[in-house]
């Protein structure tokens, strides 16, 4: 020891009976004492000296050195300057969550950006971000799971608003269940509680609940009115609909643009066109924006009423149109007959830079298919993953076999069916029939029938359909033995039924 002290000049003063402290680095690391009745480590030691340093190590570990017993703890814990705590991390969204960002559903994003990191009770960001294109619905219930779980850790299940927004915030995904079950754990909902819960029970389907839920209410806004108008317009109660409507008139509500939007469905489903109307003239003499919502659903009230030259009026005077307003036009064309006014339309829409979507081309197949309009509605047909990169549904399946049929061009219909690429429904099947009937073709009417009643034994339809197509061709044993079939199937031929309108009132 003194002959190190003489070395270093006496610059440093050494404690007497203290072990001499190596420069940093030269020795590896020590770990302090170990408990001897824990278990002996398994595996060679291992030294924290990179590889340059453990070729220098037989030169820096002198005798003296090895001699002098490790204190504990090691000399090298002793001269570590101590570390500053870390400093506590910004609150800022981590880097994965806004690399996560683009790919969620667009109903997600609201949610990701307060979603708690993951942990072993929670499902991770990117096992939701990865299922969110295959199962969006899903994806955004557990996202909105996550953060009603971080709600109750922070402390805050028994709060209010918390509540309240649990429930909004689960009736904007759609969860109906975990609606019911938040909306029974509040002692006393406040109005916007409620009407969240409203519009989650008329959303799932779920109208008569919600209607008692609407009529204990003490107060009523529009919100409440307008979830309960969109509640039977979905579900297709339209006369509850425009029932409820006169109500929300009379207690004085006021009227926006959502509520006129789905009464003009309304009138759309029933064909009350006087009512639709009105909703026309009242958005007149409002002096009221016509949006691309509302003018959409007048596009459509028209058409469905059978006025196309109004509903072209409303289409011609948009200023700003979307791919719905162009659909409603085409379609509004398509079922009115006007099959090539319908394909000019098209045409109209792919200049202008519109992208078609899947519904766009059923309505022009249709158009195409009540004019007649073969070659071109095949071309359309074929553009559609060749050009629009629309993979065709069983419905654009159903309207060629349609056009084939109606054109009589029955032999291109059955080798179109057999080209498919999959299997046919009873859309398709229901179209040959239809053809069938409509040139007398027997034997193909049954061949269609045998595949539709494998689909769906119990059509009323198909069996009247075959039925005609025995009576035309005067084989009345085979009117017999269908009506045998339905009687011993249980089969009952649902009657039609119609309405008039008459002074504003369906009857």
């Amino acid at each position: 020891l003194k002959s190190h002290s003489k070395q270093d000049g006496g610059a440093t003063p050494r404690l007497r009976h203290a072990a001499p402290v190596p420069r940093r680095g030269l020795l590896p690391r020590v770990p302090p004492p170990r408990d001897p009745r824990a278990p002996p480590r398994l595996g060679p030691p291992r030294l924290s000296l990179p590889p340059r340093r453990l070729r220098r190590l037989p030169r820096l570990l002198q005798p003296p050195l090895l001699r002098v017993p490790p204190p504990a703890p090691a000399p090298g814990h002793a001269t570590r300057p101590q570390r500053p705590p870390p400093r506590p991390r910004p609150r800022t969204m981590p880097r994965p969550r806004l690399r996560g960002l683009p790919r969620a559903p667009p109903r997600a994003r609201p949610l990701l950006l307060h979603i708690p990191r993951p942990r072993r009770d929670l499902p991770g960001r990117r096992c939701l971000l990865g299922d969110a294109h295959a199962h969006p619905d899903v994806a955004v219930s557990l996202l909105a799971g996550s953060v009603h779980a971080a709600a109750f850790r922070h402390g805050h299940a028994a709060d209010l608003h918390v509540q309240s927004g649990a429930v909004s915030m689960y009736a904007a995904v759609g969860d109906v269940g975990a609606v019911r079950a938040t909306f029974a754990e509040i002692a006393s909902p406040d109005v916007v509680c409620v009407t969240a819960m409203l519009g989650a029970l008329s959303a799932g389907g779920d109208v008569d609940t919600a209607r008692e839920l609407f009529d204990r209410m003490p107060q009523r806004d529009h919100v409440a009115w307008n979830a309960m108008l969109t509640g039977y317009v979905r579900v297709g109660r339209s006369r509850e609909a425009l029932g409820l409507f006169d109500e929300m008139q009379k207690a004085g509500v006021s009227v926006g643009e959502a509520t006129l939007v789905s009464v003009l469905t309304a009138c759309a489903q029933m064909g009350a066109l006087e009512r639709g109307m009105w909703v026309h003239s009242y958005v007149r003499s409002r002096g009221m924006r016509v949006s691309v919502t509302l003018g959409t659903a007048l596009v459509d009230m028209y058409s469905k009423c059978g006025v196309v030259t109004m509903a072209m009026e409303v289409f011609e005077s948009m200023s700003e149109r979307n791919i719905y307003t162009w659909t409603s036009a085409l379609s509004g064309l398509a079922m009115n007959g006007m099959g090539e006014e319908c394909l000019e339309l098209f045409k109209r829409m792919e200049s202008a830079g519109m992208e078609p979507n899947g519904v766009t081309f059923v309505a022009v197949l249709r158009g195409c298919s009540v004019a007649g309009l073969v070659e071109e509605g095949r071309a359309c047909f074929d553009s559609m993953k060749d050009k629009h990169k629309v993979e065709p549904w069983l419905e654009h399946y159903g309207c060629m076999v349609d056009l084939y049929g109606r054109a009589g061009r029955l032999d291109d219909a059955v080798n179109f069916i057999n080209s498919m690429p999959v299997e046919p429904h009873e859309g398709v099947w229901g179209a040959l029939l239809n053809a069938s009937r409509i040139h007398n073709n027997v034997d193909l009417g049954k061949h269609a029938m045998y595949k539709l009643t494998k689909i769906e034994s119990k059509n009323d339809a198909a069996h009247v359909l075959l039925s005609n197509i025995y009576a035309e061709s005067h084989n009345w044993k085979g009117v017999s033995k269908v009506r045998n079939m339905m009687k011993s199937k249980g089969v009952k031929k649902v009657p039609g039924c119609s309405a008039i309108e008459a002074d504003g009132r369906l009857l």
